[in-house]
């Protein structure tokens, strides 16, 4: 329903008529908004923070250069604020608010605005339960102000101020070039998000709940004559820690040997036969749960690894494990050469174990192992001269 409304007072000027054209409405509790802010894995290992999702609104997108690049903005659309109406006045909120006669601000320090301070409040993941603590810190509010006398103004106030800027420059309550507020509408909130470090986070969605009230007193506040149409501003925050995983090794084919390589055993310790080794170091970015298993081994025995010599037609069992810092097992221990699981399986084996990063890793150093062992070696030298190899394709398989 449309309502036009015209008035006129002593307090106008003589012969003006101010015209407002508003529309009758209920109010709401609260002005809720919803902020998505996504964490993925960043090129290079650069810059560690959840960026805001979606297209920028309200003053970051207006105006960027108001915000700095660890701000956004988020429109308010349904929030308004006005004078109360005069007596006897009937009070109607939606939009812009009535028309009210001017109220001079009141002195001391209550006539200071009130700006809403920064709130921490813990996320909590959907799916585990963990959950963490987030600062939110509103910056800075962007509004339509309308004066006495129809003009309007951008503004804004700002979180260490008690006043509005008006064209960056004036800082003042209510008073512009001789004329004073008597509403606000069309509001977006600059803000920044603080959080630890998403590598330290699980994978998966996070939620939490901030409020915000609004009115003489409150939180937001703009004098004692200033009502809100909400009682508070309600902010669903969500962020989402979204990640591939990546191996990055930079071998392709290695050589085993004893612990010091060939020329320290021949000077310490030749008589004794030697165990063979290699630890192939890797870096591991994940914080989704995977599997590790072995494919396309050249040959089996008993579900392990073995390398053959096609000239002896002989061939030996190498041990293959991996040792990964900060990721669990499904008993909570961590995985330190843990043997690793040959596809297909042999008869009664265990399928390969589900393994969990304790937080989000970037590029952690990781292991490989690879032995054959003194027994084996023995095995090895009754075929001199021989070379042993075997060719296998490790698969890190995520759980996203």
């Amino acid at each position: 329903m449309m309502i036009r409304s015209c008035k006129t007072g002593s307090w106008l000027w003589p012969g003006v008529m101010l015209c407002w054209l508003l529309l009758a409405g209920a109010a709401v509790e609260a002005v809720e908004v919803t902020i998505n802010a996504e964490f993925k894995m960043p090129p290079g290992g650069a810059e560690r923070r959840f960026i805001v999702a979606g297209k920028a609104t309200g003053l970051c997108a207006d105006a960027p250069s108001l915000c700095n690049v660890r701000e956004s903005s988020v429109l308010l659309p349904q929030l308004r604020a006005a004078l109360y109406p005069p007596r006897g006045q009937k009070q109607i909120w939606y939009p812009p608010p009535v028309r009210a006669r001017s109220i001079r601000p009141r002195e001391g320090p209550s006539a200071q605005l009130q700006f809403p301070g920064a709130k921490k409040v813990m996320v909590t993941h959907t799916t585990s339960g963990a959950s963490y603590p987030v600062t939110f810190a509103p910056r800075l509010l962007n509004g339509r102000l309308h004066g006495i006398f129809g003009q309007t103004f951008s503004g804004y106030l700002k979180h260490q101020d008690s006043c509005w800027i008006l064209h960056g420059t004036l800082c003042k309550r209510y008073a512009m070039n001789g004329s004073e507020i008597e509403a606000a509408d069309v509001f977006s909130l600059v803000y920044q998000i603080h959080t630890p470090d998403p590598q330290r986070m699980l994978a998966g969605e996070y939620t939490a709940r901030i409020e915000y009230t609004t009115g003489p007193g409150k939180e937001l506040d703009f004098g004692r004559h200033f009502k809100f149409n909400d009682n508070k501003i309600v902010v669903n925050l969500v962020l989402k820690v979204v990640t591939d995983i990546a191996v990055d090794a930079k071998f392709s084919r290695v050589v085993l040997s004893p612990a010091g390589g060939w020329d320290r055993w021949k000077i310490e310790n030749s008589a004794s036969v030697p165990g063979l080794r290699y630890d192939m170091p890797f870096y591991l970015t994940s914080s989704a749960p995977f599997r590790v298993y072995i494919e396309g081994a050249d040959d089996f025995c008993h579900g392990r690894c073995v390398l053959r010599n096609e000239k002896a037609l002989a061939t030996v069992v190498m041990d293959i494990a991996m040792t990964l810092p900060f990721v669990t097992k499904a008993d909570g221990s961590e995985v330190r050469n843990m043997p690793v699981t040959i596809l297909p399986l042999r008869p009664g084996a265990r399928p390969p174990e589900t393994l969990q990063p304790r937080h989000y890793l970037y590029r952690q150093r990781s292991f490989l192992h690879l032995r054959v062992t003194p027994d084996r070696v023995e095995q090895m030298l009754r075929f001199r001269g021989g070379l042993y190899h075997s060719q296998f394709n490790i698969i890190f398989d995520a759980d996203l």
